[in-house]
């Protein structure tokens, strides 16, 4: 058995492989992290592992002969959210010598061991608070631009880009990761003063969700003016608090 604690897309790439190359009558994949409703999408740490992913993997020449010895092995997926091709029907394709099964019914008689896995795993998930993850500047003085300048700052699957000249500052989304990548430069700038979210995705959605966590935690700089946010057509809540 291999546990994996917030994992990078490369990782669980290889470890899957290693899953399916290796001889067994039962092998049982569980995702339990963050997914994208609607696509079945895993959010890693530095990447989406999607439907397309796992098809490149059982379609690999050596799983492909690997599991060809194969003819009543069963593979059961385990994951938080179902959505896109993310369905027996598909996966049956893919390995049509595996009885495949996609969130398999609860089996488990007796919960003891269960609960002593996870009080274990509990002490290895403990998700950094945003005050330490976003830490505020020690350093005197602010940057401020004379003439037009554009910075890109990278983060994994996503960017994140500011504009500013001078009297005006412009940041456009906010990449991938949690940390997010252009804190370090604009907690020197006294304002930011519009912010543009161009979209509702895994790769924009946590860099400025930390940020405006942040911001609404304690004042620090910048200050914020306004913002901008791309999510088309609302719905209203139903009476229960959910989605229609």
């Amino acid at each position: 058995m291999t546990v994996l604690l917030n994992p990078r897309l490369q990782t669980v790439r290889e470890k899957i492989h290693s899953l399916l190359l290796t001889p067994s009558h039962y092998r049982h994949l569980l995702y339990s992290g963050l997914a994208l409703h609607g696509t079945g999408c895993w959010i890693l740490q530095d990447g989406i592992f999607t439907f397309s992913c796992l098809s490149e993997l059982l379609q690999r020449t050596d799983v492909a002969d690997a599991l060809g010895h194969e003819s009543d092995g069963v593979f059961d997926i385990s994951t938080l959210a179902e959505g896109g091709s993310w369905n027996e029907g598909s996966l049956k394709k893919l390995a049509p010598r595996l009885k495949v099964r996609l969130n398999p019914p609860k089996s488990v008689k007796k919960e003891d061991g269960m609960v002593q896995f996870t009080d274990i795993l509990s002490h290895s998930l403990k998700a950094l608070p945003c005050l330490e993850l976003l830490q505020a500047t020690d350093i005197v003085g602010n940057i401020s631009f004379q003439r037009p300048t554009i910075y890109i700052f990278p983060a994994g699957r996503g960017d994140s880009a500011l504009f500013g000249i001078s009297g005006f500052n412009l940041l456009v989304n906010g990449g991938y990761c949690r940390r997010s990548c252009f804190w370090q430069f604009i907690r020197h700038l006294l304002r930011i003063d519009a912010i543009v979210v161009s979209h509702i995705a895994p790769d924009n959605i946590f860099g400025i969700s930390s940020f405006f966590e942040r911001k609404a935690t304690e004042k620090t700089s910048p200050d914020l003016g306004v913002v901008y946010l791309n999510i088309g057509e609302t719905k209203p809540l139903a009476p229960n608090g959910a989605l229609p």
